[in-house]
């Protein structure tokens, strides 16, 4: 998606990234509601090379989690956010693709950090009335988490398509 010899320009949104993430899980906010999931839906939309893209995510996780602290299930929050990098990249060039692309992300960040919560046994037992609880008590949290990726992504999405346009006008004034 980027245009040829544009790596500092796709440096500078990788950092640009990262630093929206940290902010927005530093400041603070209602639960869920960041812009980490979104962060790693549009870096899979815009790095072709995968393994780029999901430094963003990790960057991003890594730096506040150090600033926030550590928990017990880390790990799979950031195997969701991974899982996001590649729903980006799979769904980037399919007609509905950046449309679903925060519905399915939000969907798996859900279902795979609260499987995390629930196999923790800390706060529901490891059953499946424990997992049944802990999914129901989860749902207020998806909300926000479904209305941010929502929100930051088409946020993402429209800054890109405008500074593409800026760029590439820029660019054609000086030819």
């Amino acid at each position: 998606m980027f245009a040829a010899g544009s790596e500092n320009r796709r440096w500078l949104v990788a950092v640009a990234l990262v630093v929206m993430g940290v902010w927005s899980r530093w400041i603070p906010h209602t639960p869920n509601f960041t812009a980490i999931g979104a962060s790693a839906l549009f870096a899979g939309v815009l790095w072709r090379r995968q393994w780029q893209a999901f430094l963003v995510p990790l960057a991003a996780m890594l730096v506040s989690d150090l600033l926030l602290g550590w928990h017990s299930t880390i790990l799979f929050v950031y195997a969701a956010l991974l899982f996001n990098v590649l729903i980006g990249a799979s769904v980037a060039k399919m007609k509905w693709g950046k449309v679903s692309a925060p519905i399915l992300g939000s969907l798996v960040f859900f279902a795979i950090t609260n499987l995390g919560v629930w196999l923790s046994g800390e706060l529901y037992p490891v059953s499946a009335a424990g997992l049944a609880e802990c999914f129901a008590m989860a749902v207020p949290f998806y909300k926000m988490e479904l209305l941010s990726e929502v929100l930051f992504f088409s946020a993402l999405l429209g800054a890109w398509s405008l500074s593409q346009r800026v760029w590439t006008a820029s660019f054609s004034r000086i030819r």
